[in-house]
């Protein structure tokens, strides 16, 4: 039974294509907010392209009474082209004491294209010109944006606290408040989400691994709590008793109505081929909410569709009967006493799904002790014996059909 994952993965910010960092023996240190922008970036002459096509050339020392704002974009992130049209109007409103230096590691043509088709009539810095100041600047995600006042450096952010009031305040020698962007260098995107939400102190709401059978693995199950985080796990499990023990209901109380619901009950099948490991970390405030997180996220995992609901099915019903008999002749010589709620439990327990498997209730209002021959699976299995059992203290067994609630399983559509 072979199960897909889908995977959605949503972003704000682009992954930059551009070279990340230089070979260690040549590239300078990268710089920090706070520190003195070296002489050779300040005196580098940077190519430039407008939305034209027009070249031009420019040195960060020629505007070195300004406020500068390198804006590292590129023009298929669609995010840094929102980010370019904001810039434009705030450059407009403080052209005498703002300077905005777009930069691209993209070439003349394309950076030249991809402004005058979003309106954008600030000049790019492109190219090698880029690759040069990324040495100073490393990022893997852009928009990414550097301040730089009084030939230091002031911020290091995403295009989320340029506005115009920290602008002001920069211009004016204020302190700013702007969060500083630093990005995982090591990004890969098959690395877990997991490592570099340990990586940055980061609490994982939801985590969710599936697998198939893996061997060597064992068959266990469980949950457990720290602080907020509650994380449930089955390995190798079959899928249908992973729904019993989240809805903590018995086999016997499970409706299967897949199309080949076989692939989940034959016992013939290797058990790689039927078990699955399932762990889901969450954050839940009540057992209930937990317990429907489980249950959907089964569903999904598993490309099924449980339901709670009310169906007619043939059970067993214990009632009081007319007098007590003799005690049961032993079978066995193995006697077991038990209170009638732990028999009744037991009686509707079972350790896997079968079709055949009764549902007993009990309606006799009896809770006293049981004496029966163990195992109690012959009583299950020889309803004669059982009936005898019973009788022994004064009820009886009825086959009725009672309408009961029941988890039915079929096919996600």
């Amino acid at each position: 039974m072979k199960k897909t994952i889908p995977t959605i993965v949503m972003a704000v910010l682009c992954l930059s294509f551009g070279t990340y960092g230089q070979d260690k023996r040549t590239s300078p240190n990268p710089l920090k907010v706070g520190e003195l922008i070296p002489a050779e970036l300040l005196n580098k002459t940077l190519d430039l392209v407008d939305h034209k096509g027009k070249r031009n050339e420019i040195k960060l020392a020629d505007a070195n009474d300004k406020l500068i704002i390198l804006d590292f974009w590129a023009s298929w992130c669609g995010p840094c082209l929102e980010s370019l049209k904001k810039l434009e109007v705030l450059h407009k409103q403080f052209k005498e004491e703002l300077l905005i230096m777009p930069s691209t590691y993209q070439g003349a043509d394309t950076a030249s294209k991809s402004l005058l088709k979003n309106g954008i009539t600030m000049s790019s810095v492109m190219g090698k010109s880029n690759e040069f100041m990324k040495q100073y600047f490393p990022h893997r995600f852009v928009p990414h944006q550097v301040w730089i006042k009084d030939g230091r450096v002031k911020g290091i952010t995403a295009h989320y606290a340029t506005n115009e009031a920290n602008i002001r305040a920069a211009i004016a020698g204020e302190p700013i408040k702007i969060k500083t962007k630093e990005d995982i260098a090591n990004y890969s995107r098959i690395t877990p989400l997991t490592v570099y939400a340990h990586q940055k102190g980061v609490k994982v709401n939801t985590q969710l691994t599936v697998s198939p059978y893996i061997e060597g693995l064992g068959s266990n199950s469980g949950r457990y709590s720290l602080d907020s985080t509650h994380t449930v796990y089955y390995y190798n499990h079959p899928v249908i008793s992973m729904y019993a023990d989240a809805l903590d209901m018995n086999f016997n109380r499970i409706i299967l109505a897949m199309k080949n619901a076989q692939q989940y009950t034959d016992l013939n099948i290797e058990p790689e081929n039927r078990q699955f490991n399932f762990q889901l970390l969450i954050q839940q405030d009540s057992k209930q909410n937990m317990t429907n997180q489980i249950l959907k996220t089964l569903d999904w995992s598993f490309h099924l569709k449980g339901l709670l609901c009310k169906r007619k099915v043939d059970c067993y019903v214990i009632k009081k009967g007319e007098h007590k008999t003799q005690a049961v002749t032993t079978i066995s010589g193995n006697k077991q006493v038990i209170k009638m709620p732990v028999f009744l439990k037991l009686l509707n327990m079972s350790q896997i799904w079968s079709a055949d498997q009764p549902i007993f209730l009990n309606e006799s209002g009896f809770n006293g002790d049981i004496t029966f021959d163990k195992p109690l699976n012959n009583l299950k299995k020889n309803i004669p014996v059982l009936e005898k059992t019973l009788s022994a203290v004064g009820l009886k067994l009825e086959k009725v059909t009672r309408e009961l609630e029941m988890y039915v399983l079929t096919d996600a559509e």
